[in-house]
């Protein structure tokens, strides 16, 4: 384990364009909690245009950025905040008592997954184990609260975009749990699916 993955100053790499293959090597102890107000792609990669492929990720540690600029939205994901292009082969595990985590604290407008916050490019054969957290939306300014703000989370994507072309995910599954607050006597039931532009 390198300390540079565990500092808890790790910046994401803002953007990959080209094509990074991870020949099946393994980060381990990856930990993020930006504090910089400019950072809203949290992740190893703040924004994938590129194609990542063959690489595991280990006992990772993902946190919101707490000082937003005010009116931005956040993704964040272990692997990346946003995929453009191509996830391949990707997987984020927990070893040991360790649970590997992505957590939204109480921020608003957030989409939190395992391996990626938003997606709207293809992710293919990849995993996650990863505990999943958002808050409840509250809106605060100062002493003043109202809720309405609105989160996305899941497992492995938290928000997989049906905006124009849509996402698609393919061939991949995810584990541990996903959990916001304010949701109380509710449940859900029934098959997965995507909407009229995405493939799940």
């Amino acid at each position: 384990r390198s300390s540079m993955w565990s500092a808890a100053v790790f910046v994401p790499i803002s953007n990959i364009s080209g094509t990074f293959d991870g020949q099946n090597h393994t980060i381990d102890g990856l930990k993020i909690a930006p504090t910089d107000p400019n950072v809203n792609s949290v992740g190893l990669f703040g924004a994938i245009h590129g194609t990542v492929s063959n690489l595991i990720l280990s006992n990772v540690s993902i946190t919101a950025n707490p000082n937003p600029n005010l009116g931005s939205v956040q993704s964040i994901g272990a692997l990346a905040g946003q995929n453009w292009g191509s996830i391949i082969n990707v997987s984020v595990t927990s070893t040991g008592d360790f649970t590997s985590t992505v957590d939204g604290g109480s921020q608003s407008g957030l989409s939190a997954g395992g391996l990626v916050g938003f997606n709207i490019g293809t992710i293919t054969g990849s995993t996650a184990a990863v505990k999943v957290t958002v808050g409840d939306g509250t809106i605060c300014s100062g002493t003043s609260c109202t809720a309405g703000g609105l989160n996305f989370a899941g497992g492995l994507v938290g928000n997989n975009s049906t905006n124009g072309f849509g996402g698609t995910v393919s061939s991949s599954s995810a584990s541990a749990n996903v959990s916001s607050g304010a949701i109380s006597s509710s449940s859900a039931s029934g098959n997965v699916s995507g909407g009229n532009n995405s493939i799940v």
